[in-house]
């Protein structure tokens, strides 16, 4: 009887087939968590953008960018500094200075002695401050940022990602949405001055540079890609699996940011970590060694207000606020006050106003003279708490309220202007119980408000 079994040649045959059925199996897996880290990365530097976005909505303004120097579990993870300590506005003692080598610095003179003195904060172009980065942008906007004549230039801002910003805002945002796929920091870079809302010199506020972006935004072929022409407000940059440049979830820098070869100029990923305002978005993406080795995704923004009206945050979406930053005007092309209406305005509810202004005009002359009732409206503002002497607006028995006039310049108060009812009541001047009278229609009838059964 013969006994069963392989040989050797067989087992070596089963070996192969198997070895070559798990080498594809390997790949195929190797494939699948690639994929998962790639989508995983674009889900969280979108979720960057969608925030971003929300966060301009409710500010007009961009967050600064948070530390790196701190891990994921810190209190301080996704807190940075104030953008406000930058302008001058704001921060009267900041002090923005020509170094003369094609270098900035911001100094706080808490001095005013122009010198940079111990324990002063000062940061200058290609410096860090905890992994808060300060380089000059790739093109000048015309921002003015210490009023004595430095305006060719515009600065960037790279650090964390905004959370700590975002979260106070209301924004629903987890600490690991900071991260890519391969637990590498995202990279956040954004136009210095559009993180602050600008006041002029007369205290009024500035529109918001919708053109102010000074980030460039380019393929391998150095050709500006993503929409952008060296003006992306903002962007999202994931460092990738080489992690050059990148910070880990204890806030600790993983590798450094260097280039094989300095010499050469081949773009590669160091593209988006050498510390200047221009980043690399790759058309593919290169994973072979040598110089043009390129595994980085990259993200750029630029909100423009597309609309004049936006919902307020935490109003379930009923109540809107205009978003111009100056004058709104109805009917006129040079509004002088916030609401400036050329007509008439008219309401079905109330109107609430700290003064009522009119257009400038003369002197109120024969009050029941039509053309002259139409010029006591013509006085330049008054308040709303001026309209009477005690406080009520009333007219005396069969007359209604038509306006408001200033019976003598001299003073403060505001007295109604009251004209005879000229019509015959249609029956009852009363409403039913519950209700109340609001207002008389022209055929002499009350318009009653209320519910009888309240």
């Amino acid at each position: 009887m013969r006994n069963k079994g392989f040989t050797l040649v067989e087992f070596l045959i089963v070996m192969i087939v198997y070895g070559i059925v798990m080498v594809t199996l390997i790949r195929a897996y190797e494939q699948y968590i690639l994929y998962v880290k790639l989508e995983n990365t674009r889900q969280n530097i979108s979720t960057m953008n969608e925030n971003m976005a929300s966060f301009f909505n409710q500010n007009f303004f961009y967050p600064c960018p948070g530390v790196r120097d701190v891990g994921i579990d810190s209190a301080d993870f996704g807190a940075g500094l104030n953008c406000d300590v930058f302008f001058p506005d704001t921060n009267p003692a900041m002090r923005l200075l020509d170094n003369e080598d094609g270098t900035y610095t911001f100094h706080q003179d808490d001095s005013g002695e122009g010198d940079i003195d111990p324990g002063e904060f000062a940061l200058s172009t290609g410096d860090c401050w905890r992994g808060i980065c300060l380089v000059k942008g790739a093109r000048a906007s015309g921002v003015d940022f210490d009023e004595n004549g430095v305006a060719e230039v515009d600065f960037v801002l790279i650090g964390a990602p905004p959370i700590s910003a975002m979260r106070n805002a209301g924004l629903p945002v987890s600490n690991l949405s900071a991260f890519d796929g391969w637990g590498n920091m995202l990279v956040y870079a954004v136009t210095l001055n559009l993180t602050h809302q600008w006041v002029n010199k007369n205290g009024a506020l500035v529109d918001f540079k919708t053109n102010g972006g000074a980030i460039q935004a380019i393929d391998e072929l150095r050709r500006d890609t993503a929409g952008m022409r060296s003006d992306a407000h903002f962007a999202f940059i994931s460092v990738g699996p080489d992690e050059a440049g990148g910070y880990g979830m204890g806030g600790i820098l993983k590798q450094p940011c260097t280039k094989e070869d300095p010499d050469d100029d081949t773009l590669d990923s160091s593209e988006n970590c050498d510390l200047d305002a221009i980043f690399m978005a790759g058309l593919g993406q290169s994973r072979a060694a040598g110089a043009e080795y390129f595994d980085d995704i990259a993200r750029f923004g630029r909100v423009s207000q597309t609309s004049y009206w936006y919902r307020i945050a935490g109003s379930d979406g009923r109540n809107i606020q205009n978003a111009n930053v100056g004058n709104v005007g109805i009917n006129t092309q040079q509004p002088k006050e916030r609401l400036d209406v050329d007509g008439a305005l008219r309401t079905t509810s109330e109107v609430r106003a700290s003064r009522v202004c009119t257009k400038a005009g003369e002197a109120c002359g024969d009050i029941e003279d039509s053309n002259d009732q139409a010029e006591c409206f013509r006085k330049e503002c008054f308040n709303i708490a001026d309209f009477s002497k005690d406080g009520q607006v009333t007219c005396p028995p069969g007359q209604v309220m038509a306006g408001f006039y200033d019976t003598n310049p001299d003073t403060d108060v505001i007295d109604p202007e009251c004209i005879p009812v000229e019509f015959e009541p249609i029956g009852s001047m009363t409403c039913p119980a519950g209700r109340y009278i609001t207002g008389i229609r022209s055929n002499g009838e009350v318009i009653c408000f209320g519910d009888p059964n309240t």
